[in-house]
């Protein structure tokens, strides 16, 4: 579909971040220059924690390339705990702060986009032998039956 969820969600996180941006650079610029350090640390720190509730689209991604690697069958990386001390340091996993939500790091998307493009072109390739071997020579009989019946009955 042309429209879809992940299209929407991008976009809104779009605009969002724009609106977020013209919200508070003006602040931001203005607390730098006025020379208000805490001013500008506080407004700041919001700005990236608002940043970081817009993840839908990094989200959505992760989903579906999980629910494609599961469908194939597709070992996916250990998600690591929410009390782990390793939380924040996992080279599988991105975990946003504020959310809590997991999205694959770049590095174990990559790798498991390798995976499942590898399985679906063995896939394809085993539909491709049986297609070879069996319903192309069929189709050749048959036109040669009818060729032969053609030029038997009908000359």
């Amino acid at each position: 579909m042309i429209f879809d969820e992940l299209w929407r969600v991008e976009r809104r996180a779009r605009k969002a971040k724009e609106l977020l941006g013209k919200k508070y650079h003006p602040l931001i610029e203005a607390a730098r220059k006025a020379g208000n350090q805490d001013e500008h640390d506080r407004l700041r720190d919001e700005y990236f924690m608002e940043l970081n509730l817009i993840d839908g689209p990094d989200v959505i991604r992760t989903a579906r390339l999980v629910k494609r690697a599961r469908r194939l069958a597709i070992p996916l990386p250990p998600k690591p705990d929410y009390e782990s001390e390793d939380l924040f340091d996992n080279k599988d996993w991105n975990v946003n702060p504020t959310t809590y939500s997991f999205t694959l790091t770049e590095a174990a998307e990559l790798s498991i986009r390798q995976q499942i493009r590898k399985d679906e072109m063995e896939s394809f390739e085993h539909r491709m032998r049986w297609l070879n071997l069996g319903i192309v020579p069929i189709i050749g009989a048959a036109m040669g039956l009818i060729s032969l019946l053609h030029a038997l009955f009908w000359k």
